[in-house]
């Protein structure tokens, strides 16, 4: 507890301390592109300081999540998290970027910052030195943050398994092509058993060298060719398009499921709004256990005006809030469920990760100091396989309420969110469904049931936000319009650099400010407004792309007199801010 204790004071970028500690260490990461470069970034940091990174493992959200591989047993090997919401009692150092994080405890050395990637955070933040390039870090940073609209790209762009060089392109977009290809073969790979371990253990930070790893590493194991690939995936699109699974309601994709996934590289993400390209909205239902809902990112007008995919997600939950209080998950199906897929060499469910998730929210559970608590310890410790029938009855008493279980595991923003833990509403406590979503009488089990529910609420409830912030919408024109005269924002001295752009009057969220830029033929005509905001890590604005124009919008409500700001970095064509930048 002692060494503990000393890491989180000093924190990460204290790495001597950590260093004479921990000599050697093991990554767990994320399945996608920002979770295996951000591990090749920590293992560059880790191993400046003289830790040597020994090992990487995959972990995923969902029914693998506690079976990954349990970390060397030599205290001298540190377990360290990157690119992961669910922390693990187990983990010494944990880095993440998205909005909120559970199951992390006190001790656990953290690094949460709220960014379009997590290798951003540790190639720029953490790391005193840049470790990934920034051109690569924007393209990492898009992908992951799905910003593509910004940046013009299509689904074409993002589904292409091809990479063609492109003469009479520019050296950047070459580049771009070569990135979003990089993420693609990535994720149509990365099931294979070893790969993604393969590319953080053997790359160095750069997209291109992670590139060459990927056809290397394919073509020495046999796996399906790019262009094999590419006609799997266009026979995907086809059925997708004739599937009853996949509608448009009021502009709004409502999806049940992947389809059949099986063939190597025909299922993408993005599929849908290929099918309907003008869609603002996706609501997907997966039979796991989850409801995702998501703007479109590749339009540019996709985030409505009083439209937070995150709120509504709450609100849709507070309808079923009686239901899932009324119903208590026994800890033995939160067990069984878990540990779906551990075996003698997986972390797997331990007491440290019921407290963790659910703390206080325990029904039934007994002092740890007392011998029946010390009981119950040692049977959640115990891999599910290995419980007697009387030991896992004793689980049977004591559980969390389906709303706290589905609360904690679900979270999201403005404009995608997840509604999770809902396969663990009402399962059977020992025998699973091996594979079938389906009751024994034919009908959708009671936790399918429940998720096509939430599904159904959550386009109802969301077609109904839409209606009103269309209204909103012209309601706010018609103030705009009044304010034509009188410009909304003034130049003067600024704080964060030279000259700045400050609102002369109180400006709600979205306002369009005015005009930064034109574009024609690569050549940019700047306005005052373009010549003179600044760059803010953490910005007040936006910097919007229509037609062959960029705008600059207010992403909160702004007060008068305040410093109008955009991130700089989300548009890697303009002039970036300098290497001393500190937001």
């Amino acid at each position: 507890m002692k060494n503990k204790r000393l890491i989180k004071e000093s924190g990460i970028r204290d790495i001597n301390a950590i260093a004479n500690r921990y000599p050697k260490a093991e990554i767990y990461f994320h399945q996608d592109l920002d979770g295996v470069v951000t591990a090749i970034a920590m293992k560059e940091y880790l191993e400046k300081y003289g830790i040597t990174v020994i090992d990487s493992h995959v972990i995923q959200y969902g029914d693998k999540e506690f079976s990954v591989s349990k970390p060397s047993a030599n205290g001298d090997v540190m377990p360290v998290l990157v690119d992961f919401a669910h922390g693990k009692p187990i983990f010494t150092i944990h880095t993440d970027h998205h909005d909120s994080q559970t199951g992390v405890e006190d001790e656990t050395s953290t690094q949460f910052r709220g960014a379009r990637s997590n290798v951003e955070t540790v190639s720029q933040i953490v790391s005193p030195q840049d470790i990934f390039p920034n051109e690569d870090i924007m393209m990492i940073s898009t992908v992951d943050s799905a910003d593509y609209a910004s940046n013009s790209l299509t689904p074409d762009d993002v589904m292409n398994y091809l990479y063609k060089f492109d003469e009479d392109g520019s050296l950047p977009k070459n580049k771009w092509v070569l990135g979003l290809l990089t993420n693609k073969l990535l994720l149509a790979y990365k099931n294979k058993p070893g790969f993604l371990e393969y590319l953080v253990m053997n790359s160095t930070p750069s997209l291109l060298n992670i590139f060459t790893n990927i056809n290397s590493f394919a073509k020495k194991n046999g796996f399906a060719t790019p262009e094999e690939m590419k006609q799997n995936q266009d026979n995907y699109v086809k059925k997708q398009t004739q599937s009853n699974n996949l509608r448009l309601e009021d502009n709004i994709i409502v999806q049940y499921g992947g389809g059949a996934l099986f063939k190597p590289g025909s299922y993408d993400r993005y599929t849908p709004f290929k099918i309907y390209p003008d869609a603002d909205f996706i609501v997907i239902a997966w039979p796991m256990g989850l409801v995702q809902a998501s703007c479109n990112p590749f339009k540019s007008d996709r985030a409505l005006k009083g439209v937070n995919l995150g709120d509504i997600s709450k609100e849709v939950l507070s309808q079923f809030e009686s239901e899932l209080k009324n119903y208590v998950v026994p800890l033995s199906v939160i067990k069984r469920v878990s540990e779906t897929k551990v075996n003698d060499d997986s972390i797997g469910f331990k007491t440290s990760d019921l407290y963790a998730l659910y703390g206080d929210k325990l029904i039934g559970m007994p002092d740890e100091s007392g011998n029946y608590g010390k009981i119950i310890r040692s049977i959640l410790d115990t891999p599910w396989p290995r419980l007697s029938e009387k030991q896992k009855a004793l689980l049977d008493r004591i559980g969390v309420t389906s709303w706290d279980v589905i609360n904690s595991n679900s979270g999201g923003h403005k404009c995608i969110t997840n509604i999770s833990g809902l396969n663990f509403y009402k399962r059977g406590k020992r025998n699973p469904q091996k594979g079938s979503y389906k009751s024994k009488g034919g009908g959708d089990t009671p936790y399918v049931d429940l998720l096509k529910r939430i599904q159904n609420s959550f386009v109802i409830k969301l077609k109904e936000k839409v209606n009103t912030s269309q209204l909103s919408e012209c309601s706010l024109l018609g103030i705009l319009t009044e304010m034509v005269d009188t410009p909304s924002y003034y130049v003067d001295n600024s704080n964060i650099h030279g000259k700045g752009v400050f609102a002369s009057t109180d400006l709600p969220l979205g306002v369009n400010v005015g005009k930064l830029h034109d574009i024609s033929d690569s050549n940019y005509t700047f306005t005052e407004l373009g010549k003179s905001y600044n760059h803010s890590g953490k910005p007040n604005c936006k910097n919007e792309l229509k037609d062959n124009s960029r705008f600059l919008v207010t992403t909160v409500p702004i007060s008068k007199g305040e410093e109008l700001t955009a991130d700089y970095r989300l548009q890697p064509d303009l002039e970036q801010p300098g290497i001393n930048f500190v937001e």
